[in-house]
């Protein structure tokens, strides 16, 4: 495909111990692209190999009905680009960027 880094990998890992009537868990995931080129036409385009860190862990019910995570995007705040528009006459690219680091708490309750 055109534009699209020569390499990208992804490796994830999941854990879970059951404590009584609950169950913690956490996991962790890291992705990884190499450098690419997101506009053919300027060397403003190319975008530095990046890769990202997310991580969460939580407490969930035996039968899943409830379920309380915390989570982090991003965890080492990568500056990457997301896309790139087109050149105009004021600036040579348009650089949008992918999410900053966000942390945040998930609550879950499944009413069936």
């Amino acid at each position: 495909m055109p534009n699209a880094p020569r390499v990208t990998g992804q490796v994830s890992a999941n854990y879970a111990h059951p404590l009584g009537d609950l169950t913690f868990f956490a996991y962790g995931t890291q992705t990884w692209r190499s450098a690419t080129f997101t506009h053919a036409l300027s060397s403003y385009g190319r975008q530095e190999a990046y890769g990202l860190t997310n991580l969460g862990l939580g407490l969930r019910t035996a039968d899943d009905k409830y379920a309380i995570q915390l989570w982090a995007k991003n965890l080492f705040d990568k500056r990457y680009a997301a896309a790139f528009g087109a050149a105009t006459a004021s600036t040579p690219y348009i650089e949008i960027l992918g999410d900053p680091r966000t942390f945040g708490v998930t609550l879950t309750a499944k009413a069936f």
